[in-house]
C-alpha cells in the first residue's frame, strides 16, 4: 500500500506536467485559454483541466510498530508483533511488547494536559481508553504466546484455531482465567514470582473493563458478582493512571518472564 501511494503520488506529478507542456505548446494563458485573429473572425482555444486525484495517504502508515533490536541495533518497523529480528534473527518479540505499553504510557503522561484544555471527564476517558488497551495487549501477547508454544509442539493450525474459538475465546482478558489456561495447556505458572497481593489488584483493575466496554462505566450487577471491593450498582467506575502503572508493570512482569520460560531456557 505504501508502494502504491507513492506511484499514485508520482502519476499525479507526472499528470500536472503534462498539462503544463502541453499550455506552453499552445500558448495558452494562466486560464487555460487562448484567442486567435480578431474582428470578424477570431477562435478561441481552451483546456479544462480535470480535478486534480486526491492521494490519501495508506492507514497502514499509522500501524507500523517501530523498534530496536537491542542485540544488533538494527532501528526496523513492522504491521503486528514481531518475534525475530530481521537482521541477527534474534527473539526480540518482548521487546515488541514493552514498545505497546510504553505508547500506553505516554498516553498517561499527557492526561494532565488534556484534563486541563478539555476537561475532567475526557481525562477520565483517556484513562478508561488506556485500561482497555492493557487488557488488549495482555489478551494479544498471551495468545501469540500460546499458539507459538502449541506450533512448537507439533500443534496443528486448524486445532490451535479451534482451541481459541471454541475453549478459549476471550478468557485472556481476565488473569485469573488466564493463569488457568497456561497452567493446562504449557504447564507453566503465568504469575510464577509475582506477589500474590500484586495479582490480585491485576484482578480488580481488569474487572472494572467490563462496565467500561459494556455500561459506559456504569457499575452494574456482573461486575459486582465479580468484584473485590465494596461497590454501589449504578455508580460510576473509578480508574485511576496508579492503577494503570501497576497493571502495565504486573503484566509485562508476568509475560516476561513466562515468555523467557517457555522460549528461551535452555532445556
Amino acid at each position: 500500500m505504501i508502494a502504491q501511494f507513492n506511484c499514485r503520488s508520482n502519476t499525479r506529478e507526472a499528470e500536472k506536467s503534462v498539462v503544463t507542456m502541453m499550455k506552453d505548446a499552445l500558448g495558452l494563458d494562466s486560464s487555460g485559454r487562448r484567442k486567435l485573429g480578431g474582428g470578424f473572425l477570431s477562435i478561441e482555444m481552451s483546456m479544462k483541466e480535470d480535478s486534480p486525484r486526491h492521494v490519501r495517504r495508506p492507514f497502514e502508515e499509522d500501524l507500523l510498530r517501530a523498534v530496536v533490536c537491542p542485540h544488533c541495533g538494527l532501528d526496523h518497523a513492522v504491521f503486528g508483533l514481531a518475534i525475530w529480528c530481521a537482521d541477527c534473527g534474534v527473539d526480540i518479540f518482548m521487546e515488541h511488547v514493552k514498545a505497546e505499553y510504553d505508547v500506553v504510557r505516554s498516553m498517561l503522561t499527557d492526561i494532565e494536559r488534556r484534563r486541563s484544555d478539555l476537561g475532567p471527564r475526557i481525562a477520565a476517558r483517556d484513562i478508561e481508553n488506556c485500561l482497555e488497551d492493557v487488557v488488549s495487549i495482555f489478551e494479544a501477547v498471551l495468545k501469540v504466546m500460546l499458539s507459538r508454544h502449541l506450533r512448537t509442539a507439533g500443534e496443528s493450525e486448524e486445532n490451535i484455531h479451534a482451541l481459541f474459538k471454541d475453549r478459549i475465546r476471550n478468557g485472556f482478558q481476565n488473569p485469573k482465567r488466564a493463569m488457568e489456561i497456561i497452567k493446562k495447556r504449557t504447564q507453566r505458572e503465568l504469575f510464577d514470582g509475582i506477589p500474590a497481593e500484586d495479582v490480585q489488584q491485576l484482578n480488580v483493575t481488569f474487572d472494572k473493563r467490563h462496565p467500561i466496554t459494556h455500561n459506559l462505566g456504569i457499575i452494574d450487577r456482573k461486575y459486582l458478582e465479580n468484584a473485590y471491593a465494596a461497590e454501589r450498582e449504578g455508580r460510576e467506575i473509578r480508574v485511576t493512571e496508579e492503577e494503570i502503572e501497576i497493571a502495565i508493570s504486573v503484566s509485562f512482569n508476568a509475560l516476561s518472564s513466562l515468555h523467557l520460560r517457555l522460549f528461551q531456557e535452555t532445556p
